[in-house]
């Protein structure tokens, strides 16, 4: 191999180490810019996730408080069927 031969050898492996350096840091660019766009995305669903679960701890506690609400209005119902059989059992109906 001659000199000259060597030398547009040498210069062919430098054009094309310029264009693998060219094309890593479009990729690399093109990757960063897509990281930075899924890095906005996973913070916009969290925002979401947070405000969900905000909503279900608040109805969570509506659905407790109707509960308890349920079973108070139950326990007064039931008082008052036993003191109506009670007041049928003695004979006039009336409250015991």
């Amino acid at each position: 191999m001659t000199q000259q031969e060597m030398e547009n050898a040498l210069k062919e492996l430098r054009d094309a180490q310029l264009v693998h350096v060219r094309l890593l840091d479009r990729h690399e660019r093109e990757w960063n810019e897509r990281m930075r766009e899924l890095v906005g995305v996973v913070a916009s669903h969290e925002q979401r996730l947070a405000g969900v679960e905000e909503r279900l701890a608040r109805q969570e506690e509506r659905h407790e408080d109707g509960m308890l609400e349920l079973r108070a209005a139950m326990e007064r119902l039931f008082e008052h069927m036993d003191r109506f059989i009670q007041g049928l059992d003695r004979g006039n109906g009336k409250k015991g």
